[in-house]
């Protein structure tokens, strides 16, 4: 099982997949949270950090065409799971 989580500056989840294998179901959820911005009427984020697929071929960058002022930023998950980064 792999688990996908997408939060906000609050440490509040906003939408989360599960998922049998890793990457599976990712597209249908980003296609998901870029949606519920769009409906809502409210600004996409201009930051979205990651810990993985920040770069090159497998950037996660392409899921959001709708977002073009967003920035991927690389991020060591431990230090944000530790309180080591904020």
């Amino acid at each position: 099982m792999w688990a996908t989580n997408i939060g906000n500056e609050h440490n509040q989840i906003l939408m989360s997949v599960l998922t049998e294998g890793e990457g599976e179901g990712l597209n249908n959820m980003l296609a998901g949270i870029v949606a519920r911005y769009h409906n809502a009427g409210i600004s996409p984020p201009k930051v979205l950090y990651t810990d993985r697929d920040c770069c090159e071929r497998q950037c996660v960058k392409k899921y959001f065409d709708a977002w073009p002022f967003l920035h991927i930023r690389y991020v060591y998950y431990n230090l944000y799971l530790y309180g080591l980064w904020d």
